[in-house]
Formats: C-alpha cells, structure tokens, sequence
C-alpha cells in the first residue's frame, strides 16, 4: 500500500497478558514465535545498510494501541540480550507507558533531562533482566512538541550515540499527534 518494503512482521499475542507480562516477555519466552519474530525485525533493520547499520531507531504507530511501546521495547531488549548496548529512550510524552511496562519508576524522566532539571546520569535506568538501558517518560502539560525538536533533544541523541549500539526512541503515534513528526 505505502510503496515501501515491509521489514518484519510480529504475530498478534492472544490471551490476557498485562503491561507487565508484555514487557517482560523477551526474556521469559526466549524460544517462542513472536521473539523469533523480533529478532528477524532487528535483523532486518540492522542489515538495511550492512556498512553503516542504524544507530537510531525510532518506533511510532498509526494510531494508539497498535503495539508500538512493546515492538519498541522488544526490540531493545533482544538487541540488547544480544550483547550490545542498547538505550530505550520514551518519547512519547503525551502517553508515556514504557516505565510502566518494565516495572520503574518515572520521577526523573526524559522531561526533566530535556528541562535542564536532571543529568543524564540521573536519568537513565538500567534494565538488570535485559541489559537494556532506559529514560524513561513522564506525561507533560507543556508543549511536548517544542522539548522534542530542541537543541537539546539533538545534543542529547548526539551524545548518547557515540556510548550505545543502538538507541531506540518510542514516539507518539504520527496521526494522532504531532510530536513523531
């Protein structure tokens, strides 16, 4: 429909599972279908360009519910319980679900980092299960919008790229709102 090559396909999970379950699902069901699934997709992104594989990844959905926190989320965790070093980044500041789906908490969060209120070092959380290094976000009143394409969003993607393998950012569904955009 859109023209572009489809990179992957995840299966639909059935059964009652709760954000928690979701978000721990990598680890716990390291053999089944819908990992294969994510490692597939990360293949798929890694060998887009083999000389110079993204650094950067940015998942985003049409509208909400559509998986967009867990395939962000899966994909950071089997990258990173693949050995690399990974950095979870939410961006989805209007909803933000990740801190939730991982069991941490979101007191110091990417609006703090991005408001000059919190250091990096603060900031960031570490996934024991996975790995996987998170910021994790915190719904804002402000104009999410302007944090997200500031200079010092810029600085900071800049300067987390030259410390991880892969920095994934889950964004705001792009029909819904602007920020993705």
């Amino acid at each position: 429909v859109t023209g572009l090559p489809a990179i992957g396909m995840i299966p639909l999970l059935t059964g009652i599972m709760d954000r928690r379950q979701m978000g721990r699902f990598m680890a716990h069901k390291p053999t089944s279908t819908v990992v294969e699934a994510v490692r597939n997709l990360r293949t798929s992104i890694m060998l887009s360009d083999v000389d110079h594989p993204p650094k950067i990844v940015c998942v985003t959905s049409s509208i909400p519910a559509e998986g967009k926190t867990t395939t962000a989320i899966w994909l950071a965790q089997n990258t990173a319980m693949s050995g690399q070093k990974v950095l979870l980044i939410d961006c989805d500041l209007r909803h933000p679900s990740v801190h939730r789906s991982l069991g941490l908490a979101n007191d110091i969060s990417l609006v703090e980092l991005l408001s000059n209120t919190s250091s990096l070092e603060d900031a960031v959380s570490h996934d024991e299960e996975s790995g996987l290094f998170v910021i994790v976000g915190k719904e804002t009143h402000g104009n999410s919008m302007d944090l997200l394409a500031s200079n010092h969003m810029k600085r900071l993607l800049d300067g987390v790229r030259e410390h991880f393998d892969l920095i994934v950012l889950d964004a705001a569904p792009v029909l819904a709102l602007s920020d993705a955009r």
